[in-house]
């Protein structure tokens, strides 16, 4: 049998791949306890956007907070994790995304798993959806003008806009370590992440090399889940 034959024969349950806390998710049937909030965080911060073709790391993490202060207040929280999915699932570009029916569906799943696991609605509201949509394609002409140099490339869909972030959020690369941090500050400010000290900048706890949670630098406190299920 052929490698390639092997891997069709696969069943749902046996597509799972690990997260950086060591806990199992299955890519086909993702479950909402098998999310957690860190391995979120810390994966779409290391994801670059565009298939990484890029000169600077500009991540998905650093995309979504820049997308959870242009839309309404109302629409911040889906703003925010709308790419939430690509944690797992990767970036996938955008001319291959939308030549692969099957991925929309594998994203929707894990959306759906998200939203339980951190008590956002589901399904999403179509007019939060509406919302959300128009200004990502509005910031993705804007991210491949500005980091692309690509000047032909709409250099216009956000002028005039105000972005209430910190001022380097559109206009520079925050690297993987920044955009944890704000990331994860941001869904604090939400209440997507929920912390005792809202304000505070979380950052990734590694002891060990292994990923168990996100201590807040102003008390030491550090935030983690159960253990990973085995």
């Amino acid at each position: 049998m052929s490698s390639s034959d092997s891997r069709s024969e696969l069943k749902d349950e046996d597509v799972w791949i690990w997260t950086v806390s060591s806990r199992k998710i299955h890519l086909l049937r993702p479950t909402r306890d098998e999310i957690w909030f860190p391995d979120i965080a810390v994966a779409l911060s290391h994801v670059c956007r565009f298939g990484g073709q890029l000169k600077q790391h500009y991540s998905v993490a650093q995309h979504c907070v820049v997308m959870s202060r242009l839309v309404s207040p109302g629409a911040a929280v889906w703003a925010l994790m709308h790419d939430s999915a690509e944690a797992y699932l990767g970036d996938v570009v955008w001319p291959l995304k939308h030549s692969i029916p099957v991925y929309r569906d594998l994203e929707e799943r894990m959306l759906e798993a998200i939203a339980g696991r951190l008590g956002m609605s589901w399904p999403i509201d179509d007019k939060i959806k509406a919302e959300v949509k128009a200004w990502d394609s509005a910031l993705c002409r804007y991210e491949l003008q500005k980091f692309t140099g690509r000047s032909e490339l709409a250099r216009t869909a956000l002028d005039g806009v105000t972005v209430t972030a910190p001022p380097d959020a559109i206009d520079s690369a925050w690297g993987p370590d920044k955009a944890c941090r704000l990331y994860v500050a941001r869904a604090v400010e939400l209440g997507v992440f929920v912390c005792t000290h809202p304000g505070a900048k979380w950052v990734a706890e590694w002891p060990g090399g292994q990923l168990v949670g996100m201590r807040c630098p102003d008390c030491g406190k550090l935030w983690e889940a159960e253990p990973p299920s085995q």
